[in-house]
């Protein structure tokens, strides 16, 4: 008990020590002010009536009432200084590495191999997407449940204690009002009653477990039906306009695959991946589905439970984030390997564990290799993280290290029509076009531009270009009503003002817009 306790403090310390340069960072203009800054349930800090509002209102095409009071209780700690929100989510992240590690040391007593699976989880550079993100506090809040949510379930498995099951399930609920992300819960629930709890012996024992898992499947079909209920009414979700099925089917194949390269070759990582659209080849699907298929086959075919459980793991907590449901228009994100990687992670190392059971003389040098590793990683953590510094060096480094990155240049454009210059932003807009005519969001600056500029037709042809890829997003919907205001359709703008406000009843620009037209609200 007592080794256990200063391994989780050294690894609590450890992970603290590498990720303590995030306080260093401001937010960025990627939903930090939507989620925090500009907020102003979560900017005036922790009242029961923002509580209310957390509970009962969607917002920023979600809803996640626990994350929206984890800013809350930030911002009566540190009031809008950045530090404090990227130290209370390095210390989020901290804890999950030690449930990790409880975690698994609880279910196969290898210690060493469960240090090593939750310290390489913790210190990879892949987590710094999380971390650094201030408004990705919903990933590291939902892991942290997730984990104590199986590490209770763990304890109700080997124990019987229906407070244990209560805890488990309780859990689960609070990592589901985080980011919906834990809907995958109870499958993983499933995999860990096969390998290394063995419960399931007999047709007997599969009554039972599946019993068990109703109440967490009901909960997570909830919240799944949630998310996807207000990411649609928000206008995040893309179909066909933009994503055919079949297309979206090929990028999922493919980025389970990339997610496996970045996790074993973290380098050139970005806050943004462009979808592939059209670019990718039929020969890369082809050779991804080859692999998956093999690696799958395979894997059932060595009869190593370890195996089995770390790749279902790996799949399985990936599905939900692999853009069959489109939300958004990037290809891939490393804030989606957070949770999916300790599946991969499980399978090596416990595959190594058992190479060296048999060759018990490679020990100390695959201990040593690890560590190397480990060092190796930190290292590219620390400089990823400065990465996230600030707008401009988020999407400067973007640009440089992806191709074709239309979504990276449109952000650097906004960044830089902020800073005033005016002409510099505008040539990153149209370059953003050339590569992607459709793309909602750089028609909208662009409309900006011009509208600034006095060329209001031309800007309503660019605004309503973006409203016909995202119909109901309030924010284009404003931009119209206030072109068309200045065009002199009144009536016009006066319907397009009171459809952002349909949508997101709470959108002051569009309150504002009506205003200034002598409409009331």
């Amino acid at each position: 008990m007592k080794q256990r306790l200063v391994i989780s403090l050294l690894l609590f310390v450890m992970t603290l020590a590498v990720f303590l340069p995030v306080y260093k960072n401001a937010f960025v203009d990627f939903d930090d002010p939507d989620y925090i800054a500009e907020n102003p349930h979560v900017a005036t800090g922790l009242t029961l009536k923002n509580i209310a509002w957390a509970l009962t209102h969607y917002h920023a095409h979600n809803w996640h009432p626990l994350t929206w009071i984890s800013h809350m209780i930030d911002v009566e700690l540190f009031g809008l200084n950045p530090a404090g929100h990227h130290l209370m989510s390095a210390l989020v992240h901290a804890m999950s590495a030690v449930l990790l590690y409880l975690l698994l040391y609880r279910l196969t007593g290898a210690g060493l191999t469960a240090v090593f699976v939750a310290a390489l989880f913790a210190l990879h550079p892949l987590r710094v997407e999380s971390v650094a993100w201030a408004a990705e506090r919903k990933d590291v809040l939902a892991t942290f449940f997730f984990l104590l949510s199986l590490l209770s379930y763990t304890i109700y498995a080997q124990k019987e204690k229906s407070s244990a099951y209560a805890l488990a399930l309780s859990f689960h609920a609070l990592g589901l009002t985080a980011k919906q992300m834990g809907v995958t819960l109870p499958f993983i629930l499933l995999l860990l009653d096969y390998w290394p709890l063995k419960r399931i012996s007999d047709r007997a024992s599969w009554k039972k477990i599946i019993r068990e898992k109703l109440p967490f499947f009901i909960l997570s079909f909830g919240a799944g039906v949630t998310v996807y209920l207000v990411q649609e009414r928000t206008g995040v979700l893309h179909g066909a306009e933009l994503f055919p099925l079949t297309l979206r089917l090929a990028n999922a194949v493919y980025s389970t695959v990339a997610y496996l390269g970045k996790i074993f070759w973290p380098l050139d990582l970005a806050v943004f991946y462009p979808h592939p659209l059209n670019t990718l080849p039929p020969s890369t699907v082809l050779l991804s589905s080859l692999f998956l298929f093999a690696v799958t086959f395979g894997v059932f075919l060595c009869h190593r439970p370890y195996l089995l459980v770390g790749w279902l793991w790996y799949l399985i907590t990936l599905l939900p984030i692999l853009g069959i449901i489109q939300v958004g228009i990037q290809g891939m994100a490393d804030r989606y390997t957070y949770l999916p990687s300790i599946g991969i992670l499980i399978a090596l190392l416990f595959g190594l564990r058992e190479f060296t059971t048999k060759e018990k003389k490679i020990k100390p040098i695959l201990v040593g290799t690890g560590c190397l590793v480990l060092m190796c990683l930190s290292f590219l953590t620390v400089r990823q993280i400065g990465v996230w510094e600030n707008s401009y060096t988020l999407y400067r480094h973007a640009v440089r290290v992806t191709k074709d990155n239309y979504w990276a240049y449109n952000n650097l454009g906004a960044v830089l029509f902020t800073q005033g210059q005016v002409e510099e932003a505008k040539k990153m807009f149209l370059f953003a076009l050339s590569i992607l005519p459709e793309y909602p969001g750089a028609n909208k600056n662009l409309a900006a531009v011009l509208y600034r500029e006095g060329k209001y037709q031309d800007a309503l042809a660019h605004i309503e270009r973006a409203l016909q890829v995202q119909p109901s997003n309030p924010e284009y919907l404003t931009a119209k009503g206030a072109i068309l205001a200045k065009m002199g359709n009144r009536q016009g703008a006066i319907h397009a003002f009171r459809k952002a406000l349909q949508i997101a009843p709470e959108w002051s620009d569009a309150r504002q817009g009506l205003l200034e037209i002598g409409e009331k609200p």
